[in-house]
């Protein structure tokens, strides 16, 4: 059972230093013991932190300092995670675009629940185009934000819950005009997501830290603890076929683990809350992010990734040994699947210019729709960057990034996606796509005044902006967000609208005319 919880927002002001309007997730410490639930009238709650997407910056730092459950009885919260250190666990929620950052698996009573309380010690950007330098955080309630589900949740005796805490960045920095200086305001958007068993299924996450303990069964080792710095510290379980490689980059077997020794774990939570390893690396490794630039060479196994955020390419050098994962855990055996504009993260090393892979995870494809014809009963075939062709099967979902399922209609020439692909596919085209991602648009400006601003019968919006007019649809069930509001923001109707408020719009502009658009959401920025 999954409980998909509307949105909740926390107010924090940042200032900036200039006026110009702009566009702007077994014990030890930290939080206390994890694993199976073993006592009577507990059960295990596991938390993870994700991100939506944020072009703007190339790092957010959040800082969180404790995660706790409040009982539905009122009575005392039930600790779930604390940071070690005053200030909070510093995390990077850009690292965690397409993946959940696993912060805790912690027993709790049996009991039913009504909130979630969040703790925060401070926020601040880093890098990119984003306007924001320097960020002062103001939270209301002590650093603390209380998020609330509709309705209880339960934690059973002997039951594993998850919890996800989905803080989407790119919803939550806006830049506003305060007088004389512009005022930067971080609202975080947060999503939860609340369901029992084990977290639905995201790519395997990565945990890096080093060996404190080993665990033997028949002399041979079958596991370990990982300490990580400022959380608790995790046991790890190695699957059966667990690829192990060592500071060189080579395959070794399980005996070369060995206490002390500083290892990133690549894995996921199994439906009892415990983690199981299908890669261990020893020592440091560099996880490389970008799009590939080229086949990969069947002589020499290189080819080139433009890391995220740059445009010069680095080489990329596999090897038999490199293990090659499709979607999250499906393993082949043919470097050809790696294809020009596939993105993919490579974990490796950086040796004499070169990136020596130990693991390539091919995740889906990314760029440019150049072509695109599609039938919903039949399906159809989308063409990326003039040269990746592929099949959409007609019962294919289409999304907008960040935001739920969208019509096919919707997608047009020009636009940029991601597309998941089905790694078992042999077939006329270079790939079947099994979902389509969407890159939404955005817009600012002000609802005109007058009584062409806003057309309450077919819910439409006439916004001006600074380089053109662009009017708006706003269909039943698009969420419309007052970020002007005391204390802490909520949703509003499409009849809460005013001509006159500056409005952000997100969504996808229409084929044509481009001056058109269809707003899934509408961000509140200022009022008259």
């Amino acid at each position: 059972m999954k409980q998909r919880n509307v949105l909740w927002l926390l107010s924090l002001a940042i200032a900036c230093l200039f006026a110009a309007f702009s566009l702007v997730g077994c014990g030890g410490g930290g939080g206390g013991g994890g694993g199976e639930p073993g006592t009577l009238g507990a059960g295990s709650v596991a938390v993870f932190v994700a991100d939506g997407p944020a072009e703007d910056y190339d790092h957010i730092w959040i800082w969180i300092k404790e995660v706790s459950l409040l009982p539905a009885d009122n009575s005392d919260p039930v600790v779930v995670f604390k940071s070690k250190k005053s200030e909070g666990y510093k995390l990077d929620l850009l690292a965690y675009r397409d993946e959940d950052f696993f912060l805790t698996v912690h027993d709790v009573p049996a009991r039913d629940y009504s909130k979630i309380r969040l703790k925060v010690g401070d926020v601040q950007p880093e890098g990119g185009t984003g306007s924001c330098t320097t960020l002062q955080l103001k939270l209301p309630g002590n650093d603390k934000i209380d998020l609330n589900p509709r309705g209880t949740f339960s934690v059973k005796d002997g039951g594993y819950l998850t919890i996800r805490l989905d803080i989407d960045a790119d919803k939550s920095i806006h830049l506003v005009q305060a007088g004389q200086s512009g005022m930067c305001i971080f609202r975080p958007v947060v999503f939860v997501d609340i369901e029992e068993g084990p977290p639905a299924a995201r790519c395997p996450r990565i945990l890096a830290g080093k060996i404190s303990g080993l665990i033997e069964q028949g002399g041979e080792v079958v596991g370990f603890l990982l300490e990580r710095e400022g959380l608790p510290v995790r046991r790890i379980t190695l699957a059966d076929d667990a690829a192990i490689f060592d500071e060189d980059g080579w395959p070794v077997s399980a005996a070369a683990l060995a206490l002390g020794l500083e290892v990133r774990v690549r894995g996921k939570l199994d439906q009892h809350h415990r983690f199981v390893a299908s890669v261990v690396v020893i020592g440091e490794t560099t996880i490389l992010e970008g799009t590939v630039d080229g086949e990969v060479d069947p002589d020499t196994g290189r080819f080139d990734v433009i890391p995220l955020g740059q445009e010069d390419p680095t080489p990329v050098r596999i090897f038999n040994q490199t293990l090659l994962l499709f979607g999250c855990d499906t393993q082949i055996h043919d470097p050809g699947l790696i294809q020009p504009g596939m993105i993919v993260r490579v974990v490796g090393k950086d040796v004499n210019g070169a990136f020596n892979a130990i693991a390539v995870l091919m995740d889906m494809l990314s760029g440019e729709v150049t072509h695109f014809d599609f039938d919903i009963d039949t399906g159809g075939v989308l063409t990326i960057n003039e040269n990746i062709e592929v099949w959409i099967p007609p019962t294919s979902p289409f999304y907008l990034v960040g935001d739920g399922q969208v019509d096919p209609a919707w997608l047009c020439i020009g636009k940029d996606v991601r597309v998941s692909v089905n790694p078992q596919y042999q077939g006329e085209y270079d790939f079947q796509a099994t979902q389509v991602e969407i890159r939404p648009d955005e817009y600012v400006g002000v609802e005109p005044l007058g009584p062409s601003g806003i057309d309450w019968a077919y819910r439409t919006l006439t916004v001006k902006g600074e380089d053109r007019t662009v009017v708006a649809t706003v269909p039943e069930g698009a969420a419309i967000l007052d970020l002007t509001a005391a204390g802490t923001p909520a949703a509003v109707s499409f009849d809460e609208l005013r001509e006159g408020d500056t409005v952000k719009l997100i969504g996808l502009y229409d084929c044509s005319p481009t001056d058109r658009m269809t707003a899934l959401v509408v961000l509140i920025l200022s009022r008259d």
